[in-house]
């Protein structure tokens, strides 16, 4: 055994019994509560009556796009009539097959 072999190990012991020590100080030498649960939401909750947004869609037929995308992933870029530029970026992984998106 090299010198020193065994103070290494004492200290060790020592820092690792201090530690612990500590730990059962600080805690107040009781196991930590477990975090309260949640309750769940029920329609009891909801007192406020129903809110939907309203969307209108008006299509841009002339800017629409079809395009293959594989379970490489990839991307479907259009612009609009007015400009604005519309970028689906369909990453790796996503897709389960090759689909074709309109």
């Amino acid at each position: 055994m090299r010198a020193g072999g065994n103070a290494t190990y004492v200290i060790a012991l020592s820092l690792t019994l201090t530690g612990l020590v500590l730990s059962k100080l600080t805690a107040g030498g009781q196991q930590p509560k477990p975090a309260p649960s949640i309750p769940r939401p029920t329609a009891a909750w909801m007192t406020a009556p129903p809110n939907p947004l309203k969307i209108d869609l008006n299509l841009d037929q002339g800017s629409s796009v079809t395009e293959t995308v594989s379970t490489r992933g990839g991307e479907i870029t259009t612009n609009a009539s007015d400009g604005t530029r519309f970028i689906l970026t369909i990453p790796k992984g996503a897709l389960a097959q090759t689909a074709e998106s309109r």
